[in-house]
């Protein structure tokens, strides 16, 4: 997991594949909606951004779930 702030949101990144969350630190201090769904373009710019800014971190990589990791996944907002 690792993290970037830009202007006033900030996303949280996953190097094990899409299960980024964006959040709205004005709009929403407390951090309690996932707005990478409907920020796709800023999520990704962002994610260049955290990529490009130091080598220490994982880069992403894809991975296989199984249907019950899915499942739990998508109960918890990761998946739609």
């Amino acid at each position: 997991m690792r993290g970037v702030e830009e202007d006033d949101f900030y996303l949280i990144g996953s190097a094990y594949g899409s299960t980024d969350e964006l959040n709205d630190l004005e709009g929403d201090p407390e951090q309690t909606k996932n707005l990478q769904r409907g920020k796709r373009d800023r999520v990704n710019a962002m994610l260049r951004s955290m990529d490009e800014s130091d080598g220490r971190w994982a880069k992403r990589v894809p991975v296989e779930h199984g249907d019950e990791t899915v499942e739990l996944l998508r109960a918890l907002g990761y998946v739609e």
